[in-house]
């Protein structure tokens, strides 16, 4: 059932318009230059999201929250947040509001499994791991981490629709508790591979939930226990959060903290019939995306992770080359960077992107939910970076669209 959007909840959404900034890491220029580029940024954000709170796509789809933050180099970066937490509830959101943040929770997975791999000393290119460590997958022996990490592996993925998803399986039953993820493993296994491992490239949730299991194998512990010890809690994200089981049930957080999510579907690309159109997704269990996606977060913290990662002061910039080690998403062989013909190059859980020839490489990643789209995207030159997400499905943010607005945050950058 299609739910109308009316002149009342536009006005509503457009009086609840906010903004934050924070400060961080003050560069010793200027006071005014300073003053100049947040300004600047906070006005960029502050139309894009004026826009996006009063659309809607060709099916009606629309969202009822968004929330962005940017940055330029060792400038503060800067935030907006525009909307309410949901149809129902109008409660504004502030920077603090929780939206689920989808796949990008592989690159966080891909830094637990690069230091297990270490401490362990253990090569993510050693072909006999799957087979030590899962015995009872004998048919996946031969893959290896990386393959896992960078979409080669062959194994199916879940969640598309295509004749050979495994979720078609289940019901509502399931999404509204949990999933086990070795469940979700051994229905995978009962397909054939779709490839002989590193032959090609084929995005498969299906790697990041037996990356997983990995880490649980290796450590004896969950492996959201092992990201939020090594991982959130060493960079004090504070409002960031594993959320295995329902997504509005999770320990120490108030559920007025959590934004509804709304399944807002393209008619081209509908879920499943238990889901239906433009259904509030909160209340589903995570553990349908398990570590391939199952985390909550804000644009400030993933903003303050990203800063972690692709900043030469970061605590974890030692894992930037291995994370940026691509493959072409074309033909799924080694890059060494993506290329104007060849422009997309996925690495462990972050994605390099050829933009032009000013900027002839980009980091970025979109993570989605059947409720949340989440992006992020980091420019290396200038340093610049930008995070913003939406509660919905809705056809809303297209690639050009977001670099479109990352272009205008980098003019920004560079006054």
């Amino acid at each position: 059932m299609k739910i109308p959007i009316n002149k009342l909840f536009v006005a509503a959404l457009l009086f609840s318009l906010t903004q934050t900034s924070v400060a961080s890491h003050q560069q010793p220029l200027s006071v005014d230059n300073n003053h100049r580029i947040i300004t600047s940024l906070h006005d960029i954000l502050h139309e894009y999201a004026r826009k996006k709170i009063t659309s809607k796509d060709k099916d009606g789809g629309f969202l009822t929250a968004i929330s962005l933050t940017a940055q330029c180099n060792t400038h503060a970066p800067v935030s907006f947040v525009a909307g309410s937490n949901g149809i129902s509830d109008r409660t504004p959101i502030n920077e603090n509001s929780l939206f689920q943040i989808g796949s990008v929770t592989k690159s966080f997975v891909s830094i637990v499994v690069l230091q297990i791999a270490k401490e362990n000393k253990i090569s993510i290119d050693d072909e006999t791991i799957i087979e030590k460590w899962f015995p009872e997958y004998p048919k996946w022996k031969h893959i290896t981490l990386r393959q896992l990490m960078d979409m080669t592996s062959g194994i199916p993925g879940n969640e598309n629709n295509l004749p050979d998803d495994i979720f078609k399986k289940f019901t509502a039953k399931e999404y509204f508790n949990k999933i086990e993820p070795t469940k979700i493993l051994d229905l995978t296994y009962t397909l054939p591979l779709h490839f002989k491992p590193g032959a090609k490239f084929e995005y498969s949730n299906t790697n990041y939930v037996l990356l997983g299991q990995f880490i649980k194998k290796l450590t004896h512990h969950e492996p959201e226990d092992e990201v939020t010890m090594r991982i959130i809690n060493r960079l004090g994200l504070h409002n960031t959060y594993f959320a295995i089981d329902r997504g509005n049930e999770i320990l120490g957080v108030n559920k007025s903290q959590l934004v509804h999510g709304y399944a807002f579907y393209p008619k081209s690309s509908r879920p499943y019939s238990f889901i239906p159109y433009g259904a509030d997704t909160l209340p589903f269990s995570l553990s349908y995306t398990n570590t391939a996606g199952a985390m909550v977060s804000t644009p400030e913290d993933i903003n303050r992770y990203l800063h972690a990662i692709f900043d030469k002061h970061g605590i974890f910039y030692s894992y930037k080359r291995q994370l940026a080690t691509f493959v072409s998403k074309q033909t799924g062989q080694h890059m060494l960077a993506p290329t104007i013909k060849n422009n997309q190059g996925f690495g462990l859980g972050i994605i390099g992107f050829y933009w032009n020839k000013q900027h002839p490489l980009i980091y970025l990643y979109n993570g989605t939910t059947d409720g949340f789209n989440f992006a992020w995207f980091v420019d290396p030159e200038t340093q610049t970076y930008l995070v913003f997400t939406i509660n919905s499905r809705a056809d809303l943010l297209s690639l050009d669209d977001a670099l479109n607005l990352f272009s205008k945050a980098i003019e920004t950058c560079e006054i």
